[in-house]
């Protein structure tokens, strides 16, 4: 896998209630969050991966994520949908308490091919089918 894109920066103003690391695990992109996702946060969350899945596949690592809102929904919406455009996949994994609840109940842990554990989700991105090398 290609070297991947440099992150989107924060905005100055903006409270450090969400992290994002992204790093390259067996050729995709795995992008872990940590805190909350919010509408102070989720448009920087959703430029991330709409670059990232335009390289390739990505996981979202979501087992540090404590709260997230409509909006931080709305951005793995996008991101699934621009990853599907794209040719390539996005998955999420280890969500846990209200924020794999809130999937749950929106089921969009199904449609947004939820896994309990990032190894699980790595393994489904490697097996879909529908990877594509960037360039």
């Amino acid at each position: 896998m290609p070297e991947l894109p440099d992150p989107v920066p924060e905005a100055d103003a903006e409270p450090a209630k969400l992290q994002i690391r992204v790093q390259n695990a067996n050729g995709a992109a795995v992008v872990r969050l940590a805190g909350e996702i919010d509408l102070s946060n989720a448009s920087r969350l959703q430029d991330q991966l709409s670059v990232l899945v335009e390289h390739g596949h990505v996981v979202v690592d979501l087992s540090d994520v404590t709260f997230i809102d409509s909006t931080g929904l709305s951005a793995f919406i996008v991101g699934h949908r621009r990853a599907t455009a794209a040719g390539t996949g996005m998955h999420l994994a280890g969500a846990t308490g209200t924020v794999r609840r809130l999937l749950e109940l929106t089921q969009l842990d199904r449609h947004l091919n939820h896994h309990d554990a990032l190894d699980a989700a790595l393994q489904a991105a490697e097996g879909s089918g529908t990877a594509r090398s960037a360039g």
